[in-house]
């Protein structure tokens, strides 16, 4: 794990708004994904697939039905600044640049987890909106700010006892702040590069990876196979009559 203590390692503070900041987002990775990787300049996963229009002779140029086909991979585009002691290799786990032989991807040899956070901010925290979605961030997020609190506020503090936000007081608890935390698995590089360039210092490295699954911090209750199984409300469900859908959901079967 890289050491804490050094001052490229500080953490600052971050705006608190409504809005997603990239300030926020935190990406693990390395032994069970639990380090956070530094310096990245960018991080930026993306999925897409397929929708089969379903056509009948006689009923004129109308789409019965789109079929989604498979999902293909989910593809996540990294860029980091190349440190001495940590490359991108070795960011994400494996014994690369001075931490060992790792100078290819044909040296990788097994798959590595990444974890994403997005830390709630407390404005958002403050209104008591928090709900499902979110679970614990598995770092503390200390703004600098204070919070006087009183016994009724933190069961067990006493009247007017100070505590930073690092344990802040989220729905009547002291704890870390909430995060939307979202797991890549089984993930494997596929292409990997490195900028030298003449008119500027910075060395900067990009890689593509490509990752098995995706889903929520399983600490959340909800594991992969209840997702696959549809055992879990994902939105939009006709059967249950709740939020809004399409109105093809309703639709009768074609006889």
């Amino acid at each position: 794990m890289a050491n804490t203590d050094n001052y490229i390692r500080r953490k600052g503070t971050t705006p608190n708004t409504s809005t997603v900041i990239s300030s926020k987002v935190k990406i693990y990775a390395g032994t069970s994904a639990t380090d956070q990787v530094g310096v990245i300049a960018n991080f930026d996963p993306s999925e897409s697939r397929s929708a089969e229009p379903v056509r009948g002779i006689g009923f004129g140029d109308q789409i019965a039905e789109l079929v989604p086909g498979m999902t293909d991979a989910i593809s996540i585009s990294v860029g980091r600044t190349a440190q001495y002691l940590s490359n991108l290799f070795a960011a994400f786990g494996y014994k690369g640049g001075i931490q060992g032989m790792v100078r290819s991807l044909k040296h990788h040899r097994w798959p590595f987890d990444i974890k994403q956070e997005i830390v709630v901010s407390w404005l958002v925290e403050n209104s008591g909106s928090v709900v499902d979605g979110y679970n614990r961030s598995s770092d503390s997020h200390d703004t600098g700010d204070n919070v006087t609190v009183t016994s009724s506020t933190v069961p067990g503090a006493n009247a007017g006892e100070e505590i930073t936000t690092t344990s802040k007081v989220v729905n009547g608890t002291a704890g870390n702040l909430h995060a939307i935390k979202t797991i890549y698995e089984g993930c494997w590089f596929t292409d990997f590069s490195t900028s030298y360039t003449s008119d500027t210092t910075i060395v900067q490295e990009t890689g593509t990876i490509m990752c098995s699954d995706v889903y929520n911090d399983v600490a959340n209750s909800v594991l992969p196979s209840e997702l696959a199984g549809g055992n879990t409300d994902s939105g939009l469900n006709t059967a249950a009559n709740t939020g809004s859908t399409s109105n093809r959901g309703t639709a009768s079967l074609v006889t």
